[in-house]
Protein backbone atom coordinates (compact mmCIF):
# COMPACT_ATOMS: atom_id res chain seq x y z
CA UNK A 1 0.00 0.00 0.00
CA UNK A 2 1.36 3.93 -0.73
CA UNK A 3 1.95 5.80 2.35
CA UNK A 4 -0.87 8.04 1.30
CA UNK A 5 -3.43 5.77 1.90
CA UNK A 6 -2.80 5.57 5.66
CA UNK A 7 -2.01 9.57 5.63
CA UNK A 8 -5.65 9.80 4.28
CA UNK A 9 -6.88 7.36 6.89
CA UNK A 10 -5.16 8.76 9.99
CA UNK A 11 -6.86 12.41 8.62
CA UNK A 12 -10.40 10.66 8.34
CA UNK A 13 -9.78 9.39 11.82
CA UNK A 14 -8.55 12.01 13.45
CA UNK A 15 -11.19 14.17 11.88
CA UNK A 16 -14.23 12.44 13.56
CA UNK A 17 -16.53 14.33 16.42
CA UNK A 18 -18.32 12.46 19.58
CA UNK A 19 -21.39 10.33 18.32
CA UNK A 20 -23.40 10.90 21.01
CA UNK A 21 -24.69 7.05 20.89
CA UNK A 22 -26.60 5.04 23.39
CA UNK A 23 -25.78 1.97 24.24
CA UNK A 24 -28.56 -0.18 26.04
CA UNK A 25 -27.79 -2.71 29.05
CA UNK A 26 -27.78 -5.62 26.98
CA UNK A 27 -25.27 -4.64 24.08
CA UNK A 28 -22.54 -5.87 26.82
CA UNK A 29 -24.47 -9.55 27.48
CA UNK A 30 -24.23 -9.48 23.35
CA UNK A 31 -20.97 -8.80 23.15
CA UNK A 32 -20.04 -11.46 25.48
CA UNK A 33 -22.40 -14.30 24.02
CA UNK A 34 -20.28 -13.09 20.86
CA UNK A 35 -17.03 -13.53 22.47
CA UNK A 36 -17.76 -16.57 24.10
CA UNK A 37 -19.13 -18.36 21.21
CA UNK A 38 -16.03 -17.71 19.12
CA UNK A 39 -13.72 -19.18 21.49
CA UNK A 40 -16.13 -22.14 21.37
CA UNK A 41 -15.79 -22.37 17.86
CA UNK A 42 -12.27 -22.40 17.99
CA UNK A 43 -11.96 -25.33 20.90
CA UNK A 44 -14.86 -27.27 18.95
CA UNK A 45 -12.43 -26.60 15.70
CA UNK A 46 -9.40 -28.09 17.90
CA UNK A 47 -10.91 -31.10 18.81
CA UNK A 48 -11.93 -31.86 15.04
CA UNK A 49 -8.51 -31.36 14.14
CA UNK A 50 -6.38 -32.63 16.75
CA UNK A 51 -4.88 -35.90 15.27
CA UNK A 52 -3.73 -33.74 12.54
CA UNK A 53 -2.08 -30.80 14.71
CA UNK A 54 -0.47 -33.67 16.52
CA UNK A 55 0.79 -35.71 13.55
CA UNK A 56 1.95 -32.10 11.56
CA UNK A 57 4.32 -31.07 14.05
CA UNK A 58 5.74 -34.64 15.03
CA UNK A 59 6.54 -34.58 11.24
CA UNK A 60 7.56 -31.21 11.51
CA UNK A 61 9.61 -31.85 14.46
CA UNK A 62 11.21 -35.17 13.00
CA UNK A 63 9.67 -37.61 15.75
CA UNK A 64 8.52 -40.75 14.58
Amino acid sequence: MKPSYFIVAACLLAATGPAHAYLDPTTGSILLQGLLAGIAGIVVVLRLYWARLKAFFRNLLGKA
